[in-house]
């Protein structure tokens, strides 16, 4: 799988934000900007995601990176917020990714599923709901449609 790009909500100093690494062919990428405009923030905000040794599976689960949620509250908003930071990874198939994904659906599920309903790219969800300055929930969601056939 590839990641496609990254969205960025009410993570530390950032309202919102994209990092597009759609580029074809591009591995390597370079965030350029004045000191204190955000570039350690966009690191920290996609390091929720931690692939890690290459492997994608690691996208789906949900282990805490250790830090405390409330650090990414932006300052000024410490005891009120109320509100999701979310980060938003928008991934897509490559190979035959797709077709192992629709397989497995289908071992699951007992039911053919329809390869034209199963879309190429989807959106795994990172974050936390805050409610007062309190965290109420870690968000760690992702899914995507798929019709069976009878």
């Amino acid at each position: 799988m590839r990641i496609v790009s990254f969205e960025i909500h009410n993570f530390r100093g950032i309202k919102l934000a994209k990092v597009d690494l759609a580029p074809a062919g591009a591995g390597i990428f370079t965030l350029i900007g004045l000191n204190e405009s955000g570039k350690t923030t966009v690191l920290e905000a996609i390091s929720t995601f931690q692939v890690r040794g290459g492997d994608e599976k690691s996208l789906y689960q949900a282990k805490p990176a250790g830090v405390d949620p409330s650090s990414y509250v932006p300052k000024h908003l410490k005891a009120t917020f109320t509100g999701d930071i979310v980060v938003k990874a928008l991934v897509a198939f490559e190979g035959r990714e797709r077709t192992s994904a629709i397989e497995h659906a289908q071992r699951q599920s007992g039911s053919k599923i329809d390869p034209d309903s199963v879309p190429d790219q989807f959106v795994i969800t990172r974050g936390y709901r805050f409610l007062n300055g309190d965290q109420t929930e870690r968000l760690n969601l992702f899914a995507f449609g798929m019709l069976e056939k009878k």
